[in-house]
């Protein structure tokens, strides 16, 4: 069921009952705000809303399954997910919150590789992420700053993966050991 709130009893109601969700929103799923939409995850798939129940919906047809690490940058949805008609692993994908403005943003492992990114954090430079640099299986940094731009930033060290925090102009991480360069 989807509330809002003013920060009052008085002024908490409920928009109700999302239909077809029933007891599959995980508590804690990013619920994010995108142009004049919501966007969440339900059982790795995206859903698109106005903020009220009957205009809650499931986005079909996507060209991409098991979606996860939900973020906005500049008014479009980033996430992680498996392609399905071009085959792909895990690659970074991008959405306006419909199907036919759904693409991979790019493929960093090929073909049907993982290039498996995560730890995505916002920053007003774009979206910071790890990745598997294709077949050579070393990590790098990598930036997104728009649908179709990514990155390689830098490699990274074997071993932990770092903590990304948004800071200043871009991102602070931890990394394992002293590190040159």
């Amino acid at each position: 069921e989807l509330y809002s709130t003013d920060g009052t009893v008085a002024g908490t109601q409920s928009h109700g009952l999302i239909a077809g969700v029933a007891n599959s929103l995980l508590v804690g799923s990013p619920l994010l705000t995108f142009g004049s939409q919501l966007a969440l995850l339900v059982s790795e798939q995206l859903w698109v809303s106005d903020g009220t129940g009957a205009g809650t919906v499931r986005v079909t047809g996507l060209p991409c399954d098991t979606i996860a690490q939900l973020n906005v940058l500049q008014g479009r949805l980033y996430f992680t997910a498996v392609g399905r008609q071009v085959p792909s692993g895990f690659e970074l994908w991008s959405s306006d919150g419909t199907a036919a403005g759904t693409a991979i943003v790019a493929e960093v492992g090929p073909g049907a590789e993982n290039g498996s990114p995560n730890n995505l954090v916002v920053s007003p430079q774009g979206l910071w992420l790890r990745a598997v640099q294709g077949l050579s299986n070393a990590t790098g940094l990598y930036l997104c700053t728009g649908p179709q731009s990514l990155q390689l930033v830098g490699s990274l060290p074997p071993g932990t993966p770092p903590l990304f925090v948004p800071f200043g102009g871009g991102v602070l991480m931890t990394l394992p050991g002293p590190q040159v360069g």
